[in-house]
């Protein structure tokens, strides 16, 4: 995704690292990019794809990533660029949910504004 803003990846990212570690410490994420949040997942995925396959696609089910996006990497992705595949794909899901919230939000507010039985 094109032209994302830096609070929507910050966002994604303690969403998606909390997903996958279990660990609800915030990250330090100043002056981070796509490409380092996409180092860092993909790390975490490639330690549940050696040690808990099924905890990571828990983790995707969770994350609502589309099974079918999942099983095409698995088949197509080279091995030593799976988990920076599996990352791609999550980040852009987890993206994608926030605008869509970012959305839903903005539409809602402007209905409420535009409604004179709302007090």
């Amino acid at each position: 995704m094109c032209g994302v803003e830096l609070g929507n990846l910050k966002q994604a990212a303690d969403g998606l690292m909390r997903s996958l570690t279990g660990c609800s410490q915030e990250l330090d994420y100043t002056g981070a990019s796509r490409a380092s949040l996409r180092t860092m997942i993909a790390s975490e995925i490639s330690y549940l794809l050696a040690t808990d396959l099924e905890k990571l696609m828990s983790v995707f089910y969770r994350l609502d990533v589309p099974e079918g996006e999942v099983k095409t990497i698995f088949m197509t992705s080279p091995r030593n660029e799976l988990a920076l595949s599996l990352a791609d794909v999550i980040i852009d899901r987890e993206l994608r949910k926030i605008v869509t919230r970012e959305q839903y939000r903005s539409s809602n507010a402007s209905t409420k504004a535009n409604d004179p039985d709302e007090f």
